[in-house]
């Protein structure tokens, strides 16, 4: 029990806030190119060339700011839950604008 608070207190020592902080921040600035890929449609809008096109534009900013707007609000439960109910209405958002690919493969019943 005495070690492990030992090296607990050895690891707050060498991974200080300023260490930690700037590895988040290489991690984020890693990630952009990869951000706006995704924001402009993603490698198969590159390959059909509508990358960039507005309704790709739109979902993602539709998406962007409702993360926001549940971000700011007072309910925690909101403010946790943001990303998942973000996903969620990108997903209808693009079903409903006709951006989900359409699958004629019958669903199967079994589990794997």
């Amino acid at each position: 029990m005495k070690l492990r608070f030992i090296s607990s207190a050895l690891a707050r020592r060498i991974i200080t806030p300023l260490v930690s902080g700037v590895v988040v921040m290489i991690i984020g600035l890693s990630l952009i190119q990869v951000g706006l890929t995704s924001i402009g449609g993603g490698y198969a809008a590159m390959s059909d060339n509508t990358f960039g096109a507005p309704k790709n534009l739109l979902l993602a900013g539709v998406v962007l700011a409702l993360i926001i707007l549940l971000n700011r609000q007072r309910n925690p439960y909101l403010r946790v839950a943001s990303l998942v109910i973000a996903m969620a209405a990108g997903y209808a958002l693009a079903w409903f604008m006709g951006m989900l690919p359409e699958s004629n493969e019958p669903m199967t019943q079994e589990l794997i």
